[in-house]
């Protein structure tokens, strides 16, 4: 969302006053100010979807049952805060409903709060300055400041995993404070605090997920928790909450415990688990407790509907969980999640009516709360030799090496070397003459025995199998697990117009609209109905819908360009066969090029969501391994070599299926490198999203210094970096943001001395402008960048007008402490051309100096904005001391074409990242 632009005609005086004094009150209460700004950067930064997410949900929730929205006034403030953060605001919403709030509790610190910014935003100070009194007297009461403290609490897990930890921080200490009150008698205070223990137990399930410890949690806050740990003290808050005799927090609460057994089960191994269910139940027993105890609760009715179809293993199963899911719906008809695996059930139900393999995934283990089972193979197919016939080796033509001991080797003919994998130490290439005597030339290798431990891969991969002639090329040993490939396939409908597979359409349609046609997990199941009635066209314009959205995160884009790859490599080999009966090419080289950058997208939201694509890797190799033997002319050999070889070695090495992508991030650095490095070079479209691919597995892995040759420094690698990123956003514009946002914060990691902080804090990211006020020309230019193209979280550090540094505390020790917090800065000191410098900017220059001489700011990295709409900066101010960033003029630059907006931001990660000392 574009900053909005700030009023001209604002009262400078009462503007200061009460600026100042909501500032002493926030300074007593810090969380408040602090949700303010954490609301819109984060993973909240597309504040406009949230918005509009956000207030249609509490809407309906507010109508719904209006008893349990208002039980605390969390719900209450936050439509108040979206209804005016909004864009356009909806004042008189937003006035409405922060009147309603003051009804229920006139002494509510946050609905106080919200009446002061609501007025103050629309520059209305009267209501202002009347609220103010009060809302600074109120803090005094411990029960209304733990109040105001376990409200915003509840509110921070609903920015999304990044603030779980801040919202289990909160709500912990408001309970302990509201519980050492003497008013903890008051029946209201007991409902609230029943409440706000059920949202600590949800947070607490939520920091369960896979993943949000390790990538969300901030050690230098408080260590990070255990599983044991987390469910011990959900265990304990539901006992609590089943005191509270509430049935729907008593139901639900069951539901979340039962929840938090099963991700604890999944994470500890048996042998090391020491946390068991109350009385020795089961987790089905829990759920089977919820539903009894709030059997109309459409929270409950939509977990357990949901725990029961991922427990089902026949038709009878799927059928019971769809009874309590329409039972949901019908009580709630904005419920997309109960939509959604409404559609999820009468899938599986189809599955099973007609009988297709894929039905087999309900009755593995993994429904029934255990490890997944994979399927087990004959012990006589394993000692068969699976071959595949290929080209004789006669077929080498005269031009090609007789020794070829390398991948890398200089190209020897005109298609190139390619390295086969069923011959060792020599290459061959597609195009064919009678070449027979180089059978004699070249030794025949020696294989291994099937029974014999596998040897460490070379570079020219040696054969697992034996063969008994040089023709023979032993097919990859290691292939997906059968349920992978089951849990991915899009089986034909034997009846397109079965009851319950249009059934299954029909509710991934309400889900998807429900979310206004903007869920990627949504668009991706509804494209799977139409694959299995062969409606392709159709199914191709949802994936890519989804694909071409910002609105999926890392588990979606893993799940989505699985299933886009898979559908696009079918497509282009049905396109080969015809194609090979007219000219004799079997391959179409650029679609085969676009499907293999789709499974390395796969492959790379799977690191970054700590999903496991393991289908992504072996159709790649296989596509790879084709590419190889046949020696397409379109592709150059050494880029296809290096990249088979790892994807070949990852999948062997890895013991187990699991293992695949933490092999190839901490054990094929150097070979992830040296791709990079290819694809880089090379420069094909193609390669630009490829090396943007491997590029971000070395940054999940925190490997971007490393395998540095002698003569490679920070500065050329971090220039390579930027390099990658803006030939990404000239093939792929439409994800401009998230490629500018990625590249930042590996730059500053790259840069950094060491990747995180003392005591394991991360590294601050975030951009600190300087100015003199928000009127200084550039400055809004320089927002516009940071925030709608860059992505990053920035501060204003303005002496005038500044929204982050509220009016009566901008002092000197003020704008020290943003800079030092602050990874860069972007230093603003802009006048029209003709002017003088006045006090502010003179008062400017003299801070920045000083931060330059200081040792403290001398790892800040701090460039100077030039050149924009006829201004200049006043002479003599830092001489040729910081880099200068140059945002343009009128006639060159058009800052709202997108375009020009990249070049802009990418001229600000070089003026920032490329200086001299690097």
């Amino acid at each position: 969302m574009p900053p909005k632009k700030r009023p001209t005609n604002r009262d400078t005086t009462q503007d200061e006053f009460v600026k100042s004094e909501l500032k002493k009150i926030a300074d007593r209460f810090p969380f408040r100010d602090e949700f303010d700004r954490d609301l819109g950067n984060g993973d909240s930064r597309n504040l406009a979807a949230l918005c509009a997410r956000s207030i249609a949900y509490l809407e309906n929730y507010r109508e719904r049952d209006s008893t349990r929205f208002y039980l605390d006034l969390s719900r209450s403030n936050y439509v108040t805060v979206l209804y005016y953060t909004c864009d356009p605001p909806r004042w008189e919403e937003a006035a409405a409903q922060n009147r309603e709030s003051l009804e229920r509790d006139p002494e509510n610190f946050n609905a106080l709060w919200c009446r002061c910014q609501l007025y103050l935003r629309q520059m209305v100070y009267r209501p202002v300055r009347d609220t103010l009194p009060l809302l600074g007297s109120v803090l005094e009461d411990p029960v209304v400041a733990a109040t105001a403290k376990a409200e915003l609490g509840v509110l921070y897990a609903d920015l999304g995993p990044a603030f779980y930890q801040r919202s289990r921080l909160l709500l912990e200490e408001a309970i302990r404070e509201m519980e050492s009150v003497q008013r903890v008698d008051d029946e209201v205070v007991r409902l609230r605090l029943v409440k706000w223990k059920f949202d600590l137990v949800r947070t607490y399930n939520r920091l369960m997920n896979k993943g949000s410890i390790r990538t969300y949690w901030d050690p230098s806050l408080e260590p990070s928790p255990s599983h044991a740990d987390m469910f011990n003290r959900i265990r304990i808050l539901v006992e609590y909450i089943q005191s509270g005799g509430d049935p729907g927090f008593c139901g639900a609460g069951w539901v979340e415990l039962g929840d938090a057994y099963k991700k604890y089960e999944e994470n500890v191994p048996k042998g090391l688990r020491t946390e068991v269910l109350p009385d020795q139940m089961t987790i089905n027993n829990c759920f089977k407790t919820a539903i009894r105890i709030a059997p109309d609760d459409v929270y409950v009715l939509e977990r357990c509907g949901r725990h029961w179809r991922q427990r089902a293993s026949d038709v009878e199963g799927f059928e019971k969980a769809i009874q309590l899911l329409e039972k949901c719906v019908r009580m709630d008809d904005l419920r997309d999640v109960a939509f959604h695996h409404l559609g999820l059930a009468h899938r599986s139900v189809w599955l099973e009516k007609e009988g297709h393999a894929e039905a087999r995934l309900h009755t593995n283990a993994v429904k029934k709360g255990g490890k997944k089972k994979s399927k087990k193979k004959n012990c006589q197919n394993q000692n068969k030799i699976r071959i595949n016939s290929c080209r004789s080796v006669a077929e080498i033509p005269e031009n090609c090496p007789q020794d070829v001991s390398t991948l890398s080797s200089s190209p020897a003919c005109d298609d190139g070397p390619v390295a086969g994998p069923h011959l060792t130490g020599r290459s061959f290439c597609r195009s064919s003459s009678d070449n027979a005597s180089l059978l004699n030339a070249v030794p025949v290798p020696t294989f291994r025995k099937m029974n014999s431990s596998p040897a460490t891969i070379s570079q020219t991969l040696e054969p697992r199998y034996p063969k008994t002639t040089p023709s023979e090329v032993p097919r990859h040993y290691r292939r997906p697990d059968y349920y992978d490939n089951l849990r991915a396939g899009n089986p034909l409908a034997k009846d397109p117009k079965h009851q319950d597979l249009l059934s299954a359409r029909k509710y991934f349609q309400t889900a998807n609209a429900i979310r206004q046609g903007k869920s990627p997990r949504y668009l991706i199941d509804l494209a799977r109905t139409y694959l299995s009635t062969d409606d392709s066209g159709t199914a191709r314009e949802l994936l890519l819908r989804a694909a071409n959205s910002t609105d999926y995160n890392s588990n979606d884009g893993a799940y989505l360009f699985e299933q886009l790859g898979l559908m696009e490599e079918k497509q282009v080999e049905s396109q080969s066969t015809r194609v090979h009966g007219e000219n004799g090419d079997g391959v179409d080289h650029p679609d085969v090029e676009d499907v293999k950058n789709l499974f390395r997208r796969a492959i790379r939201y799977s690191a970054e969501g700590r999903e496991r694509s393991k289908v992504a890797f072996y159709h790649l190799r296989d596509i790879l391994y084709r590419q190889i033997r046949d020696c397409s002319p379109a592709s150059s050999s050494e880029v296809l070599q290096e990249e088979h070889l790892l994807l070949y070695t990852t999948i062997q090495d890895a013991k187990k299926a699991l293992e695949i992508l933490e092999t190839m991030k901490n054990s094929k650095t150097e070979m992830l490198w040296n791709l990079v490095r290819l694809f880089h070079e090379r420069n094909r479209r193609e390669d630009r999203e490829a090396a943007f691919t491997y590029l971000a597995l070395l940054a999940d892995a925190e490997k971007l210094k490393e395998n540095m040759a002698e003569d490679e420094s920070i500065h050329y690698r971090t220039e390579q970096v930027i390099e990658i990123g803006e030939a990404r956003t000239r093939v792929n514009p439409g994800r401009t943001k998230e490629t500018l946002s990625k590249i930042y914060a590996w730059l500053v990691a790259l840069n950094n001395d060491s990747a995180t902080e003392e005591n394991g804090k991360r590294a601050p990211r975030k951009i600190c402008i300087l100015a003199p006020s928000s009127a200084t020309p550039g400055t809004e230019t320089v927002e516009r960048v940071l925030s709608d193209v860059i992505g990053v979280e920035y501060v204003r550090a303005y002496l005038e007008d500044s929204p982050d540094i509220p009016a009566g505390t901008v002092t000197h020790e003020a704008i020290e402490e943003v800079v030092r917090e602050s990874t860069a800065a972007i230093v603003n000191l802009q006048t029209m051309g003709g002017d003088e410098a006045n006090e502010g900017e003179l008062i400017m220059q003299t801070m920045v100096r000083n931060f330059l001489n200081h040792p403290d700011y001398h790892p800040k990295r701090i460039c100077q904005v030039v050149s924009m709409r006829n201004a200049r900066v006043p002479l003599g101010c830092f001489d040729d001391t910081l880099n200068r960033w140059d945002l343009g003029d009128d006639n060159q630059t058009d800052v709202e074409d997108p375009k020009d907006q990249t070049d802009l931001a990418f001229s600000l990660l070089r003026a920032l990242f490329l200086t001299e000392s690097n």
